[in-house]
């Protein structure tokens, strides 16, 4: 349909984030999270895909119909795009949710970075970092299961905010807390794996007054690379081979 691949980009540009939304996100990380014991979500990966493939018809897809023709289309893809999010949002959850933590302290924050790639990866990613303003600290450092702090660079900060943490056995409270957003290395991630890394608040000398915290002092050298999603490693999985953990949550990092 060469007279038509033009018409309607945004129709085009669309589809395009909403199957990948839905196959490279939504569904492995749904079938990742069956395998350490969550309930898979069929029912709504089937319906996200009902919104999709409804779409994909000729005089749809083409995008050489009507003007009112898209105004279902796109609800369509919205659909099935909320849909794959939640899968999603979910999944990680789970995943998260199944890391032993039960010998971290109360003041240190669990940070999971997953990589959807079928290759390891070292990247610098954005992350949104709460820390919580009882712990009264000046700074936070992020550092792997070897104690190695990761490269660190601030972009901003928003100093009072009310996260809210939803217990599963109980009502949503709120949690005061700075959300800090900041660019990191994280090195060595797994294919399809994840790593969990951690956030340590470093506490304010008791003669000055708490403010918000900062990130730092990183440092500059780069850690030496080690093998990539050894089955047992400590903080380092490969998805493919779960470990028989206990289902602790983790803290209010993401």
């Amino acid at each position: 349909m060469g007279w038509v691949i033009s018409s309607r980009m945004p129709i085009k540009q669309v589809n395009f984030r909403t199957e990948l939304d839905l196959i490279a996100w939504a569904e492995p990380l749904a079938v990742f999270a069956s395998l350490q014991g969550a309930p898979y979500p069929g029912n709504f990966l089937d319906l996200a895909y009902n919104h999709l493939l409804q779409n994909h018809g000729h005089d749809s897809i083409g995008a050489c119909g009507r003007d009112i023709v898209y105004e279902d289309v796109v609800h369509r893809f919205r659909q099935s795009r909320e849909i794959s999010r939640c899968v999603t949002e979910r999944a990680l959850m789970d995943i998260a949710g199944d890391i032993d933590l039960s010998g971290w302290k109360t003041e240190e924050m669990a940070l999971v970075v997953y990589n959807p790639a079928p290759f390891a990866r070292t990247e610098v990613v954005e992350a949104g970092i709460e820390i919580p303003r009882e712990w009264e600290c000046q700074g936070f450092r992020i550092v792997d299961d070897d104690g190695r702090e990761q490269k660190c660079q601030a972009i901003g900060v928003t100093a009072r905010q009310h996260s809210v943490v939803q217990s599963p056995n109980d009502i949503a409270n709120t949690m005061p807390s700075a959300r800090h957003h900041c660019r990191v290395e994280f090195l060595d991630i797994p294919s399809m794996g994840y790593r969990t890394f951690k956030v340590v608040g470093i506490k304010a000398p008791r003669n000055s007054q708490p403010g918000v915290p900062q990130p730092g002092p990183f440092p500059g050298q780069r850690r030496n690379r080690q093998s990539l999603g050894t089955p047992g490693a400590p903080g380092k999985h490969a998805l493919h081979h779960p470990q028989p953990t206990g289902r602790n949550r983790p803290a209010a990092g993401r």
